[in-house]
């Protein structure tokens, strides 16, 4: 298979950021964005809550209970595959 590619070509001229990024991906990516600060908002404004209510501890068990049925849902769905 001979496959020759035309860098001189009119379409090639310089660099675009669309040979690196795909454009039809970047409304998906954009509420992956704002979604991911949404998440680290609530998660900043609960941790300054409870150390200020002195409910350390509860946070931490409810942290512990998020991760551990995070883990729980995976390995179950995993395992059905």
């Amino acid at each position: 298979m001979n496959l020759k590619l035309d860098i001189d070509s009119e379409e090639h001229k310089g660099i675009k950021i669309s040979d690196y990024i795909e454009p039809r991906m970047n409304s998906i990516s954009l509420v992956s964005i704002l979604v991911g600060f949404a998440y680290s908002g609530v998660i900043g404004f609960m941790a300054a809550y409870t150390k200020d209510l002195n409910l350390i501890l509860a946070w931490y068990i409810l942290l512990c209970c998020i991760c551990c049925s995070y883990y729980y849902n995976k390995t179950i769905t995993w395992s059905c595959i």
